[in-house]
């Protein structure tokens, strides 16, 4: 029997080898591990749960082997059939495997929820004569902007989203690394009006499950993740066929008649977290990014239901805090990154974000 932590880490290892193979390859080989990975079952232990999942054949009806084969397939198929341009035959598997998750929640698809006491945050890169940043200018693409919407991996063109980050780290990973002083970064949390969002959940890793049958659900789904999951081969192409699938299951949380939940986005792990800082073993949660589709379309502006439901800080960065005040070691508790145990630049700016004071709603019309 494989421990989870042993499982995410091979998966990884193969996700991450070979990025410049035929994605379609590439992703079979991947399956076909992790087929072997858990042949003879996976436990999941941390202080408050232990699960033990038996394997059981692909050959079998139920179970997970059969639910982790079926669902390897279906993933291939998706991507085989929109790369050789047959979008019905892809559309209609896709909606078969959507309807289907919901039709029979034996296994379903995983969700979670995020709390009003939770912060995400947000960066943005700006050039060296850009001294005044606006709060809406790290909110979301406005709507009389939008044809400057690219291709993310999960998106819709020339839609607008709001991306967040559970921590600065992983937002600056997102970003490529940029020199520490040319972004700026906001803090968001929910409004004390809107005490739960729920999302899809599809991290990669995570530290917890809340019951067997959470475990269960993520096991069954784990090859649509691992499909969403993949680590860009060429950045400079304008078709990225990494993002096929993850842009199919953003699409389906956005169409009116496809959405049959209350989630409101995805949750998803980074594919840009380096092990080189550790974040991946010391709490694999702050790689965590959130994508929240726009809820209310306008000419111009911005989301207004979003607009309600978010408060967030101005935007500051690393040159501005250390000018204005200068870390205290002694003062300032470490909350995301400690490099050899010393604070990082990323410690100084949540730590100066976190302040209640600091947060307030932006107007939908204004953006003040």
């Amino acid at each position: 029997m494989i421990e989870y932590r042993e499982l995410i880490k091979k998966v990884k290892e193969d996700i991450y080898a070979n990025p410049d193979e035929y994605i379609l390859i590439r992703l079979q080989s991947i399956f076909d591990n992790l087929l072997k990975y858990i042949e003879d079952g996976i436990m999941f232990s941390n202080e408050a749960n232990t699960f033990n999942v038996p394997y059981k054949g692909i050959g079998t009806k139920k179970g997970i082997g059969a639910a982790v084969y079926k669902n390897t397939q279906t993933s291939l198929e998706i991507i085989k059939s929109y790369l050789s341009g047959d979008f019905n035959v892809c559309n209609k598997r896709m909606d078969e495997w959507w309807k289907h998750q919901f039709q029979n929640d034996r296994h379903g698809l995983p969700a979670t929820s995020i709390s009003s006491g939770e912060y995400f945050f947000r960066i943005r890169q700006f050039d060296d004569t850009q001294r005044k940043i606006k709060r809406c200018d790290l909110f979301h693409v406005p709507f009389e902007k939008r044809g400057k919407i690219s291709t993310n991996r999960y998106s819709v063109l020339g839609y607008p989203c709001l991306y967040l980050g559970r921590s600065i780290y992983t937002c600056w990973e997102e970003s490529h690394r940029p020199n520490l002083n040319s972004f700026f970064v906001s803090a968001f949390r929910l409004s004390s009006t809107i005490p739960q969002m729920y999302f899809l959940d599809f991290r990669l890793d995570r530290k917890t499950f809340v019951s067997e049958y959470a475990f269960r659900k993520y096991l069954c789904n784990m090859p649509m993740i691992i499909a969403c999951s993949l680590r860009v081969n060429s950045y400079s192409n304008q078709f990225k066929p990494e993002y096929i699938l993850p842009q199919l299951l953003l699409h389906k949380l956005i169409v009116p008649s496809d959405k049959i939940t209350n989630w409101e986005g995805v949750i998803y792990s980074s594919t840009q977290v380096e092990d080189d800082f550790g974040i991946t073993n010391i709490n694999c949660e702050l790689a965590d990014n959130i994508v929240i589709p726009i809820q209310k379309n306008a000419e111009k502006g911005w989301c207004e239901e979003l607009c309600k439901k978010f408060e967030m800080t101005e935007p500051t960065n690393y040159e501005y805090e250390l000018i204005k005040n200068p870390p205290q070691s002694t003062t300032i508790i470490g909350t995301t990154l400690k490099i050899n145990g010393n604070l990082s630049p990323f410690d100084l700016m949540e730590e100066r974000l976190k302040r209640p004071d600091l947060f307030k709603k932006i107007d939908y019309q204004t953006g003040k």
